[in-house]
């Protein structure tokens, strides 16, 4: 994993995609350019749809694990 402080923390287990992928790309945006947020997700269609959104938005995913249904990201902005 590259170097980053994790400056924001968001979990959206428990609500679905879309509406969960709209509430991380929605946060990403509403932060400065290299600040990094994690997401802690339980839905598991959002580890397929957020790359997608992430490259498409300029943003960068530094890390991703799986563990016991849970998926979690750390994204740079």
């Amino acid at each position: 994993m590259s170097e980053c402080k994790i400056d924001r923390v968001i979990d959206v287990k428990g609500i679905t995609c879309p509406k969960s992928l709209i509430i991380a790309t929605n946060t990403l945006k509403s932060m400065a350019k290299g600040q990094c947020l994690k997401i802690i997700c339980g839905d598991g269609s959002i580890k397929h749809n957020l790359p997608a959104v992430c490259k498409k938005s300029g943003f960068t995913i530094l890390e991703t694990k799986e563990e016991d249904g849970v998926v979690s990201f750390i994204i740079q902005r």
